[in-house]
């Protein structure tokens, strides 16, 4: 008798990451040129910033600020957008709130979560391998926070190359 699954075989492709889940998004994060990827992070930010409705939020005008003056993000106001994050999330998975209040929440932590992720780039000298996974946990953040993967793509295709 032969095992059913003789005659299948699988290839390792590596691990599966989260933005592989989002069609579409992963390839155009990669095909990004590596001396893009800071602007690239800094544009997804921007504009989850906006779409996500957190631009209000203090502590996230003292992110773009910080950001835009000096080219990176104090650890000590990253530490201020987890928090506002984790209070984001506390929300969305409270089953006592009420179903449209936990979907903005939700939005709203992947917004904030876009922010870190692509804030804790800004630190100096990082390797653009370090950047690009940061673009790509940014992205896929994004792509949540905006309802689909179709605004962070039309950033990022007019960077791809090919």
């Amino acid at each position: 008798m032969i095992a059913p699954t003789a005659s299948r075989r699988t290839v390792d492709a590596g691990p599966r990451r989260r933005i592989d889940t989002v069609p579409g998004l992963a390839a155009v994060v990669d095909a990004v040129p590596a001396c893009d990827v800071a602007r690239c992070l800094l544009l997804v930010a921007v504009a989850v910033v906006d779409v996500g409705g957190v631009g209000a939020e203090p502590v996230v005008v003292q992110l773009l600020s910080q950001w835009r003056t000096a080219g990176q993000v104090e650890v000590s106001t990253r530490m201020e957008l987890t928090e506002l994050c984790r209070q984001a999330e506390s929300i969305a998975l409270d089953p006592r709130v009420e179903a449209t209040m936990r979907d903005a929440a939700f939005r709203r932590a992947r917004a904030l979560t876009c922010l870190h992720f692509a804030s804790a780039a800004t630190a100096v000298g990082l390797p653009v391998a370090a950047l690009r996974e940061a673009l790509r946990e940014s992205s896929y953040e994004a792509s949540s926070a905006m309802r689909g993967p179709a605004g962070v793509i039309g950033i990022l295709r007019d960077y791809a190359a090919g």
